[in-house]
Formats: structure tokens, C-alpha cells, sequence
């Protein structure tokens, strides 16, 4: 930093509040606010899946015109909100990251009327998962579950947590897994 460009203020303050501190991450998980405040991550329906629109698509890309062709926002599962009310009796994707990259016909033969929701089991907290997931599974009573994996050993845990937030929630939803092939 160059020099003077930070500056120290003493100030009288109120003393901690915790009751009210945790009041108020209650309501902003309550309206649907990820933790940290950051508007990206405010949970909100969209629009229904449009095929994949070819040229005009890749015309539009040119032209710097980018729409998303999403059902809903967030679709990373830590970010989604149980209580959003995109999920209630939704038949849900979940997808491994590297799952949904994989398949070039992604929107038109699996987004379709899904709700997507991303993670990584390799790379995320299995314990964050398994707890969002049951969450969801308890609140939004999901009418299915598709599972989307690689066919790497990594992508095995995907359906191992969702079977295991299944349990720990009491939830009954059915499950199918579909297994994506490298080459």
C-alpha cells in the first residue's frame, strides 16, 4: 500500500450482541441470501429450458449477448437455499462439476424440466453435502433425484451422499444414477 493510504480510527462501540448477530444470518438465510451477503448467490427461479439455439446461439455469443439458459440460480448445492421455492417437489439433477462439462447435449436431454444442482465430491466437504442435500430433501420434498457422475472413483461418493442424507433425513425420494464415460 502506499504509505498514508491506511489510516487507524478509535471509536467507542456497542459490546457483541450475540443473539442478534445469529437473528440476523436467520434472516438472511431466510430470505434466501447465501452467507457472505453476495447477490450472485440470492436464490431465484428463472425461465423454463429452451433448446439449444445452434448458430444464432453462436451468432449471439459474437455479439457479446450471453443468456443464461437456466431453470434457477444458484446451481452450486452449497449455495442453494433448502427452503427456495424452485425445489419444492422438483425433480433435481444432481450433477458432478465435471459430469455436466462433459456432455454436449446437457440442457436438451438432461436440464429439462431438472432443477440442477453442482458439486464436487472430491473436492468439497462430504459432511457440507451430505447436510445440504438432507436439508433439501427434508424442506423441498424433491419429487426425484437424478444423479450424473464420471465414471472416475472420485464420483462414486455423489450417490453414496445421497443416499446417506436420504437416510439421516427420513426422506423417500427416488434415486437414479446415470454413470458418464471417458473415453
Amino acid at each position: 500500500c502506499p504509505q498514508g493510504a491506511l489510516t487507524l480510527n478509535t471509536r467507542e462501540a456497542a459490546p457483541f450482541d450475540e443473539a442478534a448477530a445469529l437473528a440476523a444470518r436467520a434472516r438472511r438465510e431466510a430470505s434466501g441470501a447465501a452467507s457472505g451477503g453476495c447477490p450472485g448467490s440470492a436464490a431465484r427461479a428463472l425461465r423454463p429450458l429452451m433448446p439449444h439455439g445452434g448458430e444464432r446461439s453462436h451468432a449471439a455469443a459474437q455479439e457479446g449477448a450471453l443468456a443464461a439458459q437456466l431453470p434457477a440460480w444458484p446451481v452450486k448445492l452449497a449455495l442453494v437455499p433448502p427452503a427456495a421455492p424452485f425445489l419444492r417437489g422438483a425433480r433435481l439433477l444432481l450433477t458432478a462439476d465435471c459430469a455436466s462439462l462433459a456432455l454436449p447435449d446437457l440442457h436438451a436431454h438432461w436440464l429439462t424440466g431438472h432443477i440442477p444442482l453442482l458439486a464436487c465430491p472430491k473436492l468439497e466437504d462430504h459432511a457440507a453435502l451430505r447436510e445440504r442435500l438432507g436439508a433439501i430433501i427434508r424442506e423441498a420434498a424433491p419429487a426425484g433425484i437424478t444423479i450424473l457422475r464420471m465414471s472416475v472413483p472420485c464420483c462414486g461418493a455423489l450417490g453414496r451422499l445421497a443416499e446417506q442424507a436420504m437416510a439421516a433425513c427420513g426422506g423417500n425420494v427416488p434415486l437414479a444414477t446415470h454413470t458418464v464415460r471417458l473415453p
